[in-house]
């Protein structure tokens, strides 16, 4: 029998190995994003399309980016119309175009929306 937190631990120096491989974490510029990190606390990753990186606070993001907290992680995803996302240790968030309240449902968190947290 596998021991859960093993695993977990496992797969998180995986996807942190995946990230370092990666090289630098994705920057996107344009209009095309929605959203941004911030108030970042250990090690997030961000994924999109085929790509994995090491996330940096304020990295803009596009719809359909995953965004992964590991261990010992914590985020906010903050989209430019004031929602925010907070993420906490272990969790995956893919960016959505949705109301506020059935983002922040997906990720399990409550609704917090402007800036105060």
């Amino acid at each position: 029998m596998r021991n859960p937190t093993n695993t977990r631990t496992f797969q998180a120096a995986l996807l942190a190995m995946l990230a370092l491989l990666a090289g630098p974490a994705m920057a996107y510029t344009g209009n095309q994003t929605v959203a941004r990190l911030v108030e970042m606390s250990g090690s997030v990753l961000v994924s999109h399309a085929s790509s994995i990186a090491s996330a940096q606070d304020g990295l803009r993001l596009l719809p359909g980016t995953s965004v992964l907290t590991t261990a010992n992680a914590a985020v906010i995803v903050e989209y430019d119309n004031g929602c925010r996302v907070k993420l906490q240790r272990n969790q995956r968030f893919v960016l959505e175009d949705k109301p506020c309240v059935a983002l922040v449902e997906s990720a399990g968190a409550r609704p917090h929306v402007g800036r105060d947290s």
